[in-house]
């Protein structure tokens, strides 16, 4: 929500490698722990909450009054990509997946 409140153009990179840097340094202190274990499964959903990040921005955007989801995705820096990915979005994006597989299809997309 502080990001909507002070918006800027662009999104600092340091903002989602900081979450994840923090998500790591929770399951590191969990392992120290003796009872918890280090998860890497807890990493990879720290990593799909940080994408999804401006999703839920753009999202929560809807219920303020006069502000849509494309004005959050023009604030936060991530307008034109969004824009061009789903350009990217069609049979190409299809023959890259069946061919090469779904991490190649997402670089391609994205």
């Amino acid at each position: 929500m502080l990001d909507l409140a002070w918006p800027t153009v662009g999104m600092p990179w340091w903002k989602p490698v900081g979450l994840l840097a923090f998500g790591v340094l929770i399951e590191v202190c969990q392992k120290m722990t003796g009872y918890r274990s280090f998860s890497v499964g807890d990493i990879v959903a720290n990593g799909v909450g940080v994408l999804a990040y401006l999703g839920v921005a753009m999202g929560a955007a809807d219920v303020v009054p006069g502000v849509s989801g494309g004005t959050i995705a023009f604030i936060t820096g991530i307008y034109d990509e969004l824009l061009d990915s789903i350009k990217r979005l069609g049979p190409g994006a299809l023959k890259v997946l069946a061919q090469d597989g779904i991490a190649a299809c997402w670089k391609h997309i994205n």
